[in-house]
């Protein structure tokens, strides 16, 4: 269960982000947001949570996330899994790219 202090900045920042269409704002409140979680999942492992005016980056010892501004969005860790209960779907415009030591399909 989150404690009432993320909770409550949860709240505040949804209501923020309905309310307020500048960016600006929307950025500083997804950024509490997301410094909350940090803070709240902390001590379950230790993990960093920065932000600059182009990128936010959450990271956990070799793992990280980083949303960049142009959209660019990296998952960085030593193993990386999706699971879904439901389709997975890749789409690009440009070319998708899988490297590997092996590469195997069902």
């Amino acid at each position: 269960m989150f404690s009432p202090k993320f909770a409550m900045t949860l709240r505040s920042s949804l209501i923020a982000l309905k309310q307020d269409r500048a960016p600006g704002p929307s950025v500083v409140a997804i950024t509490q947001v997301l410094q909350a979680l940090s803070d709240e999942l902390n001590h379950l492992a230790p993990i960093s949570l920065s932000s600059s005016g182009s990128e936010i980056q959450i990271a956990s010892g070799p793992a990280a996330l980083t949303l960049k501004s142009d959209g660019t969005v990296a998952i960085t860790g030593s193993t990386v899994s999706i699971n879904a209960t439901r389709d997975v779907a890749v789409k690009a415009t440009g070319d998708v790219v899988i490297k590997g030591q092996r590469v195997t399909t069902n």
